[in-house]
């Protein structure tokens, strides 16, 4: 027999549930990942103007193509199943998914040296513009170090060590950016000085990660899990790898994309001019979505195994986000040119051009971690994996195009810019659709309850 308003009171027990559980201490755990990045992030920002003094157009440009590439390859490095790591409720099984990271991550590094090694011509020449060159053999390592520092990540997240993200965060912009202004100002503009320091960017948090993990999970870390409970793990959790490395693939596609695509229709000059457009936006706004995504992963994931409601919590982040990034953006559109021109020198006043009219296609970037975290823990993998094939036919059609028939790179960005915002928007809006489909059936079942 049913109740008819018993419903709103078991409602009502939840909503004051999920503000003292879950609304409590998100900006707190937000602000504690966001204040090592925000100051790693600060501290790259400051650099970048002595950096683009120091170092050529071109050699700027060669930098942002070794990244672009090194970081989509790598998503392929752990399978995915990083993400996992935060969803068994025991402990010892979000290790053993740990391990299995680490094992596909070291087997597909060692892959990608091989192809290096075969195909070193071909790569050195793309990246690099000439027919060899060893820091090709860079792209292997920084895959390896890139995974293994990801899988550290999820796992620290799961331990809540917000604290500790935050300092390996900013420890590894400093050895970035630090040893290309060192580099610069001792051996001058040296494009190995680049590419090393892109490099430790993901190398050097794996340490300090490592021994919080090794301090926090004693017993667990001496314990290596065989064969099978691995091979048990990569079927029950296979979505991943099918679905959600292919999003991820395609997300970071989507994000590298336009500079792989310059790097072969345009100058390194261009690109340079791009990348540092495009750095300087990404590197603040990556802070604030990637520490929320962060926050939200453990949240969101314990709100749907409670049985909770989660839309208040996703307005916030939402609502947070925006009031965090808007002045900047309102800025730059209004004096992107005249801002890069007097920050980073005169020739790199075109940069601003590029920023202004990037800016929409960013701004709705920037919203994207936590819709990301709804569809994975609603384990919608197919679902992101559609959005990230639209966006990256749009684009690839796009950039083909201007190649095509020459279109003006401003005509370019401004298209890509236009069209990406639509499809990000319209992301957004199918994760609202799918927390109310999620909060309808629950309040179903306790009505007939």
């Amino acid at each position: 027999m049913t109740m008819p308003y018993s419903w709103r009171e078991e409602i009502g027990a939840m909503l004051a549930s999920f503000r003292r559980k879950s609304a409590r201490g998100l900006l707190r755990d937000a602000f504690i990942v966001g204040s090592g990045s925000v100051g790693a992030q600060l501290f790259a920002i400051l650099l970048i103007p002595v950096i683009t003094r120091m170092f050529s157009v071109s050699n700027f440009g060669v930098m942002t193509t070794f990244t672009a590439v090194t970081v989509t390859v790598a998503v392929f490095g752990n399978g995915s199943y990083d993400q996992a790591i935060n969803l068994p409720k025991e402990g010892s099984k979000a290790w053993s998914l740990f391990c299995l990271c680490i094992a596909i991550a070291s087997v597909f590094s060692s892959a990608v040296f091989l192809v290096t090694i075969i195909f070193e011509h071909k790569i050195s020449q793309f990246i690099f513009g000439v027919a060899h060159s060893k820091l090709v053999f860079l792209v292997p390592l920084t895959v390896l170090s890139y995974n293994i520092n990801i899988a550290m990540l999820f796992l620290t997240i799961r331990m809540r060590g917000f604290k500790m993200l935050s300092g390996s965060a900013f420890l590894g912009t400093a050895a970035n950016q630090g040893s290309k202004v060192a580099g610069g100002w001792l051996l001058g503009d040296k494009l190995w000085l680049l590419v090393t320091g892109s490099f430790l960017q993901s190398c050097i948090p794996c340490f300090f990660l490592g021994a919080y993990i090794f301090r926090k999970m004693p017993k667990d870390i001496i314990r290596l899990p065989g064969k099978s409970e691995l091979r048990a793990l990569m079927v029950e959790y296979k979505n991943f790898p099918l679905y959600s490395t292919w999003v991820e693939f395609l997300l970071n596609l989507n994000r590298n994309i336009t500079i792989i695509l310059l790097a072969a229709a345009y100058s390194s000059a261009v690109v340079g001019i791009y990348g540092l457009a495009n750095n300087v936006f990404r590197l603040p706004l990556s802070i604030i979505g990637d520490s929320f995504r962060q926050v939200c992963l453990p949240r969101f994931s314990a709100l749907m195994n409670d049985k909770m409601p989660i839309r208040g919590l996703f307005v916030k982040v939402l609502l947070g986000i925006a009031v965090l990034v808007v002045i900047p953006f309102a800025v730059i559109i209004a004096f992107g040119p005249q801002l890069f021109s007097l920050v980073f020198g005169q020739r790199w006043a075109e940069a601003g051009a590029y920023a202004r009219i990037i800016s929409p296609w960013l701004f709705m970037m920037v919203f994207l971690p936590p819709v990301s975290v709804i569809l994975v823990i609603m384990q919608k993998q197919r679902v992101r994996l559609a959005f990230n094939i639209i966006l990256t036919a749009f684009q690839v059609a796009m950039l083909i195009m201007a190649k095509t028939i020459q279109i003006d790179i401003l005509t370019l960005l401004g298209a890509l810019s236009v069209g990406s915002s639509v499809i990000y928007a319209y992301k957004i809006f199918y994760a609202f659709h799918l927390i109310k489909g999620y909060e309808r059936s629950y309040s179903r079942a306790i009505n007939i309850g």
